[in-house]
């Protein structure tokens, strides 16, 4: 026996109970709701109007620009890439895409703070602190864009922490004499990079500035290098800009060979 249609979205089914179902595309989404084998007509009315009211409410939001968590992701990263390093834009999708896509469906006024809280500490609960942070700061960068349109009054991840990052210990560069040593005692013995950590100090050459620095970029003849690219060791390709997102010249010292 053959589901019969009572009526728009409920329909009794084999067993003489009640099915309703409703759906519809919102946005080019097509969202549906389903319930089976209720007792009565009456039941199966009230439950088709609970899930009218759903996708009502779905449609209101869509209409006043709220946005489910995974097209806050897309939004995001649209904008992030015009103002972030390759390498910082693949952590925080790499890290987002693997945490948090339980989220996708979900509109992002539906996401509390508790809520958010207690997933990050549950999926990475054998996880340092400082992974814990990272996470609520890329969860936080997504929600902070939706306040800034105005889409969501307040961002749900402020205020979580998960305690003080770890104190590290400060580096100290090496001073003028070190590394005179250190270049004496390289030179002397023929090692091998030598000729890098020269080049490389006297330019002032970031070490992915160098990776990539070809013979084109230099000029001998007036006594210069050009700097417009680096490596990005998360993409493994070449990035065409510095890290500071500004191409430079830099002098060539009268200590580097003319060739």
């Amino acid at each position: 026996m053959k589901n019969t249609k009572i009526e728009t979205g409920i329909f009794k089914n084999e067993k003489g109970r009640y099915d309703v179902r409703v759906a519809t595309h919102i946005n080019g989404k097509y969202i549906k709701y389903h319930k089976r084998n209720l007792p009565t007509v009456g039941e199966a009315r009230r439950v088709k109007r609970l899930f009218d009211d759903r996708l009502a409410e779905q449609r209101n939001r869509i209409r006043n620009g709220v946005v489910t968590w995974e097209l806050a992701r897309i939004e995001y990263f649209e904008d992030a890439e015009r103002r972030l390093a390759a390498s910082t834009i693949y952590t925080q999708r790499h890290c987002l895409n693997a945490h948090t896509s339980v989220w996708n469906d979900v509109f992002i006024d539906e996401i509390p703070g508790i809520e958010i809280e207690g997933h990050v500490s549950t999926i990475l609960v054998e996880h340092s602190a400082d992974s814990k942070n990272n996470l609520i700061k890329y969860i936080r960068n997504v929600f902070r864009k939706q306040v800034h349109k105005g889409v969501i009054k307040s961002n749900p991840a402020n205020g979580i922490s998960f305690g003080n990052k770890k104190r590290r210990k400060r580096l100290e560069a090496m001073t003028h004499g070190e590394i005179k040593f250190l270049f004496f005692k390289a030179k002397e013995v023929g090692h091998k990079w030598f000729p890098i950590w020269f080049v490389t100090y006297m330019l002032g050459l970031r070490p992915m500035e160098g990776f990539v620095l070809l013979w084109t970029d230099i000029d001998f003849e007036n006594r210069y290098v050009h700097i417009t690219k680096t490596w990005c060791s998360k993409t493994k390709s070449v990035k065409e800009e510095p890290k500071d997102g500004d191409a430079r010249i830099a002098p060539m010292s009268k200590k580097l060979p003319r060739q």
